[in-house]
């Protein structure tokens, strides 16, 4: 089948367009869930850093009180799903509740990143997955003795939303872009192609014997040397 110059440039046009923008739009993303992701990260580091810090005399003098009310302040972030207080045994000091019902049960998933984080002397241990960022964090006297942890889950959710936002923007953007590749490849076959076609439909009709032809190319430049 027979494709015009001007289809081909379209085409080759609009496909580079489309990769350009989509190269442009992957890599903003990439990026930006990047830095989104870490700074929900640094957030819950930072919470967790806090409150260890705040704890140290509560924990020290076993005031349940004092260590709920400090840990419920920090739960009432709009980030935060759930925390505790845990003591080096591994049993919950405090849930953070007015109740405090899970105190004295025994944090049963978490024993083995305290006992790993308590041998090996971590600052803390972090992971972020399936829209959760979790942190153990020490609680560690002066003299930097381990007298308890802080457990912290910190909701992803609003930086799901964020990247989601961005893809959005970031469609508009490549939509935009492609749009304009399809507009430069219009243009380009107008102001290109055109002149070539009108040639060499005249080379045709030369070659057929009919030399009575006005030909005007439309440009001023190699097209009508």
């Amino acid at each position: 089948m027979f494709v015009n110059v001007k289809s081909k440039l379209i085409v080759l046009t609009i496909g580079i367009s489309v990769l350009i923008s989509g190269t442009i739009a992957t890599t903003a993303l990439v990026k930006q869930k990047q830095t989104i992701q870490k700074t929900y990260s640094f957030k819950a580091l930072t919470l967790a850093t806090q409150l260890s810090k705040s704890l140290v005399n509560p924990i020290y003098n076993l005031d349940i009180n004092i260590i709920t009310i400090t840990l419920a302040e920090v739960i009432d972030d709009i980030d935060v799903v759930r925390g505790w207080v845990i003591d080096t045994d591994g049993l919950i000091i405090s849930d953070g509740t007015e109740d405090n019902e899970l105190q004295e049960e025994e944090a049963s998933d978490l024993l083995e990143i305290i006992e790993r984080v308590t041998a090996n002397k971590m600052p803390f241990e972090q992971t972020c997955v399936q829209g959760l960022c979790t942190i153990i964090f020490p609680i560690l006297t002066a003299n930097q003795d381990f007298i308890g942890f802080v457990f912290l889950e910190v909701s992803l959710q609003r930086a799901d939303t964020e990247i989601r936002t961005q893809l959005v923007t970031l469609a508009g953007l490549s939509l935009i872009l492609f749009l304009v590749g399809i507009t430069i490849a219009y243009f380009l076959g107008i102001k290109l192609v055109n002149p070539i076609e009108e040639i060499s439909t005249a080379a045709r009709t030369i070659a057929k014997g009919n030399f009575n032809i006005n030909l005007y190319a439309g440009t001023h430049d190699e097209l009508t040397r």
